[in-house]
This record gives C-alpha cells, sequence and structure tokens, in this order.
C-alpha cells in the first residue's frame, strides 16, 4: 500500500464524519493499492484508552476482525514478516476445502487489528485476487465472525445489494487453535460483495460450541482504536439511507459537502449494521 494523502481535520470535521464531540481533532492517512482498495487509518486527539478486540479472546464475536491477504509462497511469505519482527500470535493453520489444501496464519498487530495470510491452490485464488504476482497480494477481504448470519446477510443484500459470492465450512483443531477456541468449532463463512475481483465482506459462523465467546456488538465505534468499520463508496447516498431508514438500521452522523482525500468533497453518514459494526458510507460530490 502506498500514501495518498495526510489529511489534519477540525473538530467541527471530526464530529460531522464520525459523530464524536469531544475530542479536538484527528489526523486521517489514506494508503491505497493498485486496485483501488485502501485502508483510511484515523489518529484520533486525545486517543481513546480502549481497543474493540482484546489480544486474548479470538472467538469474540460481532466486531470486524481480520483482514486477508493471500500469499503464493507461504513460507516465504512468513518468513518475510517475521525478519520485519511480526510474529504469527499461535499455530499455523492448516486445512482443506473442495477446492484444496489450505495454509493460514495471524499476525496480531497494534491495537490488536488481525492481518491474516492465507496460501492455497493458485487456481482458486485466481477468481479472487489481482495481484497474483507480488509476495502479498492486495487486501481480499475483511471477515467479522457474527452471532445472527441471517441478519447481518439480510442487512448487507437489502441495504447495498451484496450477494454471496462463496460458501465454505469446515472443522479443524489447527484453526480452533489459531484463533484460541477453548471448543471444536463447526466453521462456515459466506463471502459477500458485488463481483468476486472487488474486495468483500467475510460473514463467519464459529458454530454453536463457542466456549466464553463475547458479542462486541457496540464497541466498533469511533473514538475506539482497532478495525473499527468498513468505507463503501456508493452512487447514491440518498438511496442507501432511505434503505436503512426502511429497515429500521441505525444511521447517523450525516455530513454534508466535507472535503474527504482521494475523493474531493463528500456526503456521507455512518451506519451500524446488526452486528453493530460502522459502515461509513460515502457519495462524492460531482464537481
Amino acid at each position: 500500500m502506498h500514501p495518498t494523502a495526510v489529511t489534519q481535520l477540525s473538530a467541527g470535521q471530526t464530529s460531522s464524519l464520525l459523530g464524536l464531540d469531544k475530542h479536538a481533532m484527528a489526523t486521517m492517512f489514506y494508503q491505497r493499492t493498485p486496485t483501488d482498495f485502501g485502508v483510511r487509518l484515523w489518529c484520533i486527539d486525545p486517543p481513546h484508552d480502549e481497543t474493540v478486540r482484546a489480544a486474548d479472546r479470538g472467538t469474540d464475536l460481532d466486531a470486524l476482525k481480520v483482514i486477508d491477504f493471500y500469499a503464493p509462497n507461504f513460507d516465504e511469505s512468513v518468513k518475510t514478516l517475521t525478519n520485519a519482527g511480526y510474529t504469527p500470535k499461535d499455530d499455523i493453520a492448516r486445512y482443506t476445502l473442495p477446492e484444496g489444501e489450505f495454509r493460514e496464519a495471524h499476525f496480531w498487530r497494534p491495537d490488536n487489528i488481525v492481518c491474516a495470510i492465507i496460501s492455497g491452490p493458485a487456481d482458486f485464488f485466481s477468481d479472487f485476487v489481482t495481484a497474483r504476482d507480488h509476495q502479498f497480494s492486495e487486501p481480499q477481504s475483511i471477515s467479522a465472525p457474527v452471532s445472527d448470519v441471517a441478519a447481518v446477510l439480510d442487512f448487507y443484500e437489502s441495504i447495498f445489494g451484496f450477494v454471496p459470492l462463496h460458501r465454505y465450512e469446515f472443522t479443524n483443531a489447527s484453526f480452533d487453535a489459531m484463533v484460541g477456541a477453548d471448543e471444536p468449532l463447526s466453521l462456515s463463512a459466506t463471502n459477500i460483495g458485488t463481483d468476486l475481483r472487488a474486495p468483500y465482506l467475510g460473514i463467519i459462523d464459529y458454530g454453536p460450541s463457542i466456549n466464553g465467546a463475547v458479542s462486541l456488538a457496540g464497541r466498533s465505534r469511533p473514538p475506539m482504536r482497532g478495525l473499527v468499520g468498513v468505507e463503501l463508496l456508493v452512487d447514491d447516498l440518498q438511496a442507501i439511507i432511505a434503505a436503512a431508514d426502511r429497515a429500521g438500521t441505525v444511521v447517523f452522523a450525516r455530513s454534508d459537502r466535507v472535503s474527504y482525500p482521494p475523493y474531493g468533497e463528500i456526503r456521507s453518514c455512518l451506519i451500524e449494521g446488526p452486528h453493530g459494526v460502522v459502515h461509513h458510507v460515502i457519495q462524492p460530490i460531482a464537481n
């Protein structure tokens, strides 16, 4: 990823965009990939004391958890990250799907953000990944383990028009160890979005036997630190808000004509899903 914009926001701009009224300012960093997928980093002043997730509670539900990257050479990629001081938190998972064998490692980073590198059959990933000739791909997806899969899938379909792109399920002891589960999981996942080759969301069901899992719904809001929310670029913000209002979904922090690199002036709002995840929905204003 390459930095493309650094913006200092006033208290008024911070309040308008994030719905905050007790912070003086924020610094906003935007990093973009060659495939036009980006990460926006917010440094809020004064900083909050808490993170959305705790590093010793890998199976807690109802908050974003993992940013996924494809690694064609898994061992070399783990070595590169380890040499840079980023070591996998626990065990490395090895599991089998109908498409073949996969390996996965989780790296917990500052503010308890988890990055995963995943390898598997090259022909399978050719349907999902654009940057396949690098050591690491562009971010493939962001995943969230949730407590009510049906409600979350309905939210994304009815508000944003996202549809299921790929489904898979497995039971695997090495994966259980990697995420820190005390009991065997029965994982099922649905990847949703608009297109396989565009960034998508992974909605994860760990199964009924999660010992001590806690719902984090409501924690994924600014100024919490960590993987707080999803930014979505839309063509018709008002239509999205109308769909959310019809569904009785929480909509807040509506803003109008705010400068927001790299898109220029935007209109935006925050929409909270049934799993408590915040979505920053933005529409660039045509000049």
